[in-house]
C-alpha cells in the first residue's frame, strides 16, 4: 500500500503540559464562565458562533492557569506572549477588522444623535443596546464573520485557533470586563477618540437647535383681498349650481315612528319633541317628493 498521504485535518501535535507561570495574566474566574459583563460574554458567544467551541476550551485551561504573560490591545491589533511547553513563549498576533472614517462618522453621528447613548459613553458605560446603534450605522461592533479576524501563532499547532490564541480570546473578555472601550479598540478607534468625537457631535448639535430656537417662527402671509367686482357682485346674488334631485322614497310615517322608538327614549325629559319634529320633516319630505 502507498504511504498514506498526511492532510491538515489528520495532524495535530501531542498534548504536552506547559510549563508553570509565576507571574502570567490569569482571568479571576477559576470556575465557571468567564467574564463578568453583558459586553464580555457577548464576546465570547460571538467567538463561540463561529463553531470554535472545542479549541476555545483548550484555552480556557490555559487562561486559568494563567499562561498568557502578556496583552497590548492597540487599535485593530491585539499582541501577547502566552507560555507553553517550551521554554521560549509563543508569540500571538490577533488583527481585527477596523472600522473606517466613513464607518465612524456614522456611527458617531448615530451616538451623538440619542442622548441615553452619550450620556452612558461620557459616564464611561457600555450602553446595553450599543449594538442597534452600530446596526443603524451598517454595521458591528462585534465581529460576524472569521474573517474579520486574522490571527498568528509561532507555536507549531496549524489549528485555527491553537489553545495560545484562544487563551488570549479569554484574558481579553475580563481586560473588557476593566474598560469595555477596548471593544472600540479593536474597531479602529481608541476610548479618547470616541469622547472626543462624541463632545464635537454633541456641541454641533446643541449650537443647531440653539440656532433653530432664536430663529423668529416664519408666519404665513396674510391672503390679499380680493377686489370687488361688478361681476361679484352680480354672481352674489345669484344661485349655485343646481344639485341632481334625491332618489329614493321617503318612509312612511309608521315605518319611521317605530324605527325611532326601537332605539329607545332620548337622553332628555321630552321626547315626544323630538318625534314631533321628525314627523314634520318626513311629512315636509314626502310633500317635496310628490
Amino acid at each position: 500500500m502507498g504511504q498514506r498521504r498526511r492532510i491538515y485535518r489528520d495532524w495535530y501535535p501531542a498534548r504536552t503540559q506547559p510549563a508553570a507561570v509565576a507571574d502570567g495574566v490569569a482571568v479571576q474566574q477559576r470556575r465557571g464562565r468567564i467574564g463578568d459583563t453583558w459586553w464580555s460574554q457577548r464576546w465570547l458567544r460571538a467567538l463561540e458562533s463561529f463553531e470554535l467551541e472545542h479549541r476555545l476550551a483548550r484555552g480556557r485551561t490555559y487562561a486559568r492557569r494563567g499562561q498568557v504573560l502578556t496583552v497590548e490591545i492597540e487599535p485593530g491589533r491585539v499582541t501577547a506572549l502566552v507560555q507553553g511547553s517550551r521554554p521560549t513563549p509563543y508569540k500571538v498576533e490577533i488583527t481585527f477588522h477596523a472600522l473606517g472614517d466613513k464607518e465612524w462618522t456614522r456611527i458617531i453621528a448615530v451616538l451623538a444623535g440619542k442622548a441615553v447613548f452619550a450620556a452612558q459613553l461620557l459616564a464611561g458605560e457600555m450602553p446595553e443596546n450599543i449594538e442597534d446603534a452600530f446596526a443603524d450605522a451598517a454595521t458591528s461592533l462585534f465581529p460576524v464573520a472569521m474573517h474579520e479576524v486574522d490571527t498568528q501563532c509561532s507555536c507549531p499547532d496549524w489549528s485555527n485557533p491553537c489553545k495560545h490564541i484562544a487563551a488570549v480570546y479569554y484574558v481579553m473578555a475580563e481586560e473588557f470586563d476593566r474598560d469595555p472601550f477596548l471593544l472600540f479598540t479593536l474597531r479602529g478607534r481608541t476610548k479618547e477618540q470616541i469622547l472626543d468625537a462624541l463632545r464635537v457631535a454633541r456641541t454641533k448639535t446643541g449650537a443647531r437647535k440653539k440656532r433653530a430656537a432664536q430663529e423668529p417662527l416664519a408666519v404665513p402671509a396674510a391672503p390679499q383681498p380680493q377686489p370687488v367686482t361688478h361681476e361679484l357682485l352680480r354672481a352674489f346674488w345669484c344661485a349655485g349650481r343646481a344639485y341632481p334631485a334625491a332618489g329614493g322614497t321617503p318612509a312612511s310615517d309608521s315605518e319611521a315612528t317605530q324605527l325611532l322608538r326601537s332605539l329607545g327614549a332620548p337622553p332628555w325629559r321630552e321626547p315626544r319633541v323630538l318625534e314631533e319634529i321628525l314627523t314634520a320633516c318626513r311629512q315636509a319630505a314626502q310633500e317635496a317628493h310628490d
